[in-house]
């Protein structure tokens, strides 16, 4: 009899001991963040300095970059320069680190763009599993999706000003996370160990 209910009770605390490879919010939500942990601190703002003039800036950088040089984040520098050898020189501007922002610069290896030097700060946290799929094969691996939410936080309160987030549509989402949770996607493929999201597939713990 006792043999019988020493049984009974270790089935019972394996089973709140969780299975990893189950396809469940809990795994998923773990190998998630174990991914956006590999992400953050991101770089926000891109770029090596001192930057090159641009007339035409393209990524519209130069606006940011006034307000970071008002907040006494950057400095500016204006010369009258020709953009091509055969055009006529026009007024170039371009910013280098203050020693302010020399603070914040800095270099990160991100999982899925390469090693970026920039602003670079946050850490992510998943705030809710949405949904996901059925577990499926694909080219010899079970996958499942799963639509996730996250949220940021540990920003510097420069990047939270509007006059920096209203140039920057992905800052604002990141710097509004708190309150509206950033919604995304992932795919998360079953390994030996448990669930892996598809960029941490094959790395070596």
């Amino acid at each position: 009899m006792k043999k019988i209910i020493l049984t009974t009770i270790l089935v019972v605390a394996l089973a709140g001991c969780g299975n990893p490879k189950e396809a469940s919010e809990k795994n998923f939500e773990v190998s998630i963040q174990a991914f956006l942990d590999k992400g953050f601190p991101a770089c926000l703002i891109v770029e090596k300095f001192p930057t090159d003039p641009n007339a035409w800036d393209i990524r519209g950088q130069h606006a940011i970059y006034a307000e970071m040089e008002k907040m006494g984040l950057l400095t500016k520098t204006e010369e009258m320069k020709k953009q091509f050898k055969w055009s006529k020189p026009t007024l170039q501007t371009s910013y280098n680190l203050s020693a302010e922002g020399k603070k914040y610069y800095t270099m990160v290896d991100d999982k899925i763009k390469g090693k970026q030097s920039g602003f670079c700060f946050g850490k992510a946290k998943v705030e809710k599993i949405i949904d996901f799929s059925e577990p499926s094969e694909m080219m010899g691996n079970k996958i499942s999706r799963v639509n996730y939410t996250f949220s940021v936080t540990d920003l510097p309160d420069w990047i939270k000003k509007p006059e920096i987030t209203k140039l920057s549509e992905p800052i604002k989402k990141i710097v509004e996370s708190a309150e509206t949770p950033i919604k995304a996607d992932g795919t998360m493929i079953l390994t030996n160990k448990g669930w892996v999201e598809s960029h941490l597939f094959g790395e070596d713990k």
